[in-house]
Formats: C-alpha cells, sequence, structure tokens
C-alpha cells in the first residue's frame, strides 16, 4: 500500500539527519539535538532508504520504490531531480482534487490498470519536485500553543504579514 509506506518514509525522516552518502561531504549539519539520537537517525535513515516491493507494501501506483529514490539532492532527504504531476479542476477560483488525490504517479504493479491517469475535466496540472522534508521533525517538535503565539491576523507589528491559526488545521496536522 503506498499510503503507509510514504507515512513511514515521513516519519523515518523526521528520524534522520542529513547525514552524508558514502563519498559525499555533510552539506547539511546534524540537528541540534546531537549524537544522543544517533540510533535514531541511522533506523530512520534505513528506512528512508529501504527498496519496497509489492510484497512489502509497494504499489499499486508508486512513483519510486524508495523515499530516498526522489527525495536525496543535496542529500537524502532533499529535493529531487524528477518531476511529480498534480492534476485537479480549478472551478470558480477555488482548486478541487479529484477523488483519490491528484498525484498522477509515474508506475504501476501488474497490468497498468491501476495507473492513474489525468482526469479528462482536469484544467490545472503542476509539474513539481519532491518537497525538501530536512527539519520536518523539528518543527513538528514545536508546540502549537507557541505557533497560536505568532498569530497577527491584524498586522499589530508593521510587518506586511497578516495571518491566523486555523485551531482545526493546526491539530489535523498531527
Amino acid at each position: 500500500m503506498l499510503v503507509p509506506m510514504h507515512l513511514a518514509g515521513v516519519v523515518a525522516l523526521t528520524l534522520i539527519a542529513a547525514w552524508p552518502m558514502k563519498g559525499q561531504s555533510n552539506c547539511i549539519s546534524l540537528p541540534e539535538a546531537g549524537p544522543r539520537y544517533t540510533d535514531l537517525f541511522d533506523a530512520g535513515r534505513q528506512r528512508f532508504l529501504r527498496t519496497e516491493d509489492a510484497a512489502s507494501g509497494l504499489g499499486p501506483s508508486y512513483n519510486g520504490s524508495s523515499c530516498g529514490g526522489c527525495h536525496n539532492q543535496p542529500s537524502i532527504g532533499g529535493v529531487g531531480n524528477v518531476t511529480l504531476i498534480r492534476a485537479g479542476t480549478v472551478q470558480n477560483g477555488r482548486y478541487e482534487a479529484p477523488q483519490g488525490g491528484d498525484l498522477i504517479h509515474r508506475f504501476s504493479i501488474g497490468d497498468c490498470s491501476c495507473q492513474p491517469r489525468i482526469p479528462a475535466n482536469a484544467n490545472n496540472l503542476s509539474h513539481r519536485i519532491p518537497t525538501p522534508l530536512f527539519g520536518a521533525g523539528l518543527i513538528e517538535a514545536i508546540p502549537d500553543s507557541v505557533i497560536r503565539t505568532w498569530e497577527d491576523p491584524t498586522d499589530r507589528n508593521g510587518d506586511g504579514i497578516r495571518g491566523h491559526c486555523d485551531p482545526a488545521l493546526v491539530s489535523s496536522a498531527r
């Protein structure tokens, strides 16, 4: 199943630092948490690099057989050099993803009958590179209460930025 593999990869990445592959320099430093998390980082890195197949839950459609296959520039956990396609519709100024999601996977297992296709009514296509995941675990570690202290719906500090935290979105993301 694609979703559990993806979620496991994201969880694993929150545990890894951008440690260099063999022969690479460490272009992104270890998190401030430091060496006491070395075992967790190693375990997460191994999970992120593990190659999946149908027997281990890959498919029926997918973009790569490991998380590190797409998130690998400049180091494991970074962006990728392969674009992803997302397809949906824009109606009355609002984007809507098709049922099942808007990601159009590149590969599928078996006879390709499950291969996602761009919907006939799609009027909005985007080509994107994989999002870098460095620091995802550090962002998740910020308490909601701290994020809410940054709300500034009336721009009281005069920096030109207004915003508020939607409690439903903050709590549903965790």
